[in-house]
């Protein structure tokens, strides 16, 4: 197994509301991993240093789960049918594990791997929110929302971060028709969503930071940031 990929970000985020807060800086820590493909059990690394599995996933993750100024995201893609072993086995098995780490998890492509029906059940298993935006029902309305937000607004270190997610704009191609979420399931346009998302926690949740979790290759989510201001 290759290593998971932890990335570590930190935000100094200046508290404005009084002069005497102008000074004050928090820092927030967030952390995002993300296509672990079911990769629970450690694997020969061919002599690459620092790769195990999901054990140590949790031991490197569960100090930031316990501190109030951390934040944790999955980026999708949990399952991978056929590859390794263990997911044709044990499905999303791992999701509830996450329970009490994970703040938030993108929509993977792989997510939807094994049909609607299972991931209805995998996600009736966890605590933590699934999002994706721009992924809509046959009516056009989104399929991960609650309250009506399509986004959460965490609170940590005392400061608003806004987090939503995207699909891709290659899973059109990448999931087949029956086994997306939900029958006729689509996903909209990213930059068109991305600017109506980052406007509703700009200008209406009034947060400090905006954050994309989203499951897209590295070059789109930088050209999405360029094109929509706002997104940190």
């Amino acid at each position: 197994m290759k290593t998971v990929a932890a990335l570590l970000f930190l935000l100094l985020l200046a508290l404005l509301a009084t002069p005497a807060a102008a000074q004050t800086r928090t820092t927030v820590t967030l952390l995002h991993f993300s296509d672990y493909h079911s990769h629970a059990v450690p694997l020969y690394s061919e002599g690459e240093a620092d790769t195990a599995g999901i054990a140590r996933l949790f031991a490197y993750l569960q100090p930031y789960a316990n501190d109030p100024n951390a934040l944790i995201f999955s980026g999708g893609d949990t399952m991978n049918a056929g590859a390794p072993a263990w997911s044709d086995k044990f499905h999303c098995a791992e999701w509830p594990w996450f329970n009490g780490i994970v703040d938030a998890m993108a929509f993977g492509n792989h997510d939807a791997d094994y049909g609607p029906e299972e991931f209805a059940r995998c996600r009736d298993t966890i605590k933590y929110p699934i999002l994706s935006s721009n992924t809509l029902d046959a009516a056009g309305k989104p399929l991960f929302q609650e309250d009506g937000k399509t986004y959460r607004v965490f609170q940590a270190g005392g400061v608003k971060i806004g987090g939503f997610a995207l699909a891709g704009s290659d899973f059109e191609r990448l999931i087949r028709p029956n086994l997306r979420p939900a029958a006729g399931a689509r996903f909209a346009d990213r930059v068109a969503t991305a600017r109506e998302v980052v406007a509703a926690l700009r200008d209406q949740e009034h947060v400090n930071a905006v954050v994309l979790i989203g499951h897209a290759l590295r070059e789109d989510d930088m050209a999405l940031a360029q094109a929509v201001p706002g997104i940190d």
